[in-house]
């Protein structure tokens, strides 16, 4: 899998339902494999977690030393581009805002509420589509947000 930083990450089947933190980015994602359409393969689908919670349960996941294309150990981290704009509701006030491919993965600020977030970009292989994850972010002004457009 890749994560939202592009750190690249060995995902085993055996953390399924588990919470998992990049080693990179430290960001908190929760491990789910779902079946593919019957077929018996099954998917990653991870859901990044924004709680703030310190379980004491988290694992920090492998970084693969190479890239093998074609083995299937890195399908997810290949996935197809993302088209160039993608809606998704704000995580507060649930205005519907948009995005460009400009701004995937970066700060973003809802023009309406001004909730400060993180617009993460996640590919879902069982249902073969982008989505936006937006992330609350209650960090410090970077002079980098970028305000969203309605």
């Amino acid at each position: 899998m890749a994560c939202v930083c592009s750190q690249l990450l060995r995902i085993p089947e055996s953390l399924d339902r588990k919470r998992c933190a990049c080693p990179a980015c430290k960001r908190k994602f929760l491990v789910t494999f779902t079946e593919e359409g019957g077929e018996g393969r099954k998917v990653l689908c991870p859901a990044f977690i924004d709680d703030g919670l310190t379980t004491g349960e988290t694992i920090v996941p492998e970084i693969p030393d190479t890239l093998n294309p074609g083995r299937g150990a890195f399908d997810d981290a290949l996935d197809p581009k993302p088209p160039p704009q993608l809606y998704f509701p704000c995580p507060s006030c649930s205005r519907k805002i948009v995005a460009r491919k400009d701004f995937y993965d970066k700060r973003a600020r809802c023009p309406d509420c001004n909730t400060r977030m993180i617009i993460h970009v996640i590919y879902d292989p069982a249902r073969k589509v982008h989505e936006i994850h937006p992330v609350r972010t209650d960090d410090r002004p970077s002079g980098e947000t970028w305000v969203a457009e309605r």
